[in-house]
């Protein structure tokens, strides 16, 4: 089997589970960490959305809001990775963690 028929197994499963596990939800955060930017603390999230995968981060105190809100912020303001676009490695971290979500 060639890497691209992997590529598109793995893109099919991802979406599949998408549509079962979130539905009509903008997407869900995958993970989260801190960092420091130039002695910036930055608050840095990776959030699965319906199209791929997009980053968003704050420099702001840590966001108190809820994860739906975190995701809807970033799902409109950031720039997505398209499915098709991402490695085969990183798709199988996004199809493990939809599994188990």
């Amino acid at each position: 089997m060639s890497d691209s028929d992997v590529m598109n197994k793995i893109l099919q499963k991802i979406k599949d589970l998408y549509c079962t596990k979130l539905g009509r939800k903008k997407g869900v955060i995958m993970s989260y960490h801190e960092s420091m930017e130039v002695g910036v603390k930055t608050y840095n999230y990776y959030v699965i959305g319906q199209n791929g995968l997009y980053f968003g981060y704050w420099t702001d105190p840590k966001p108190r809001l809820v994860d739906k809100t975190i995701v809807s912020r970033i799902v409109e303001n950031e720039d997505c990775q398209e499915w098709d676009t991402l490695d085969n490695k990183l798709l199988e971290e996004i199809h493990s963690f939809l599994v188990q979500y």
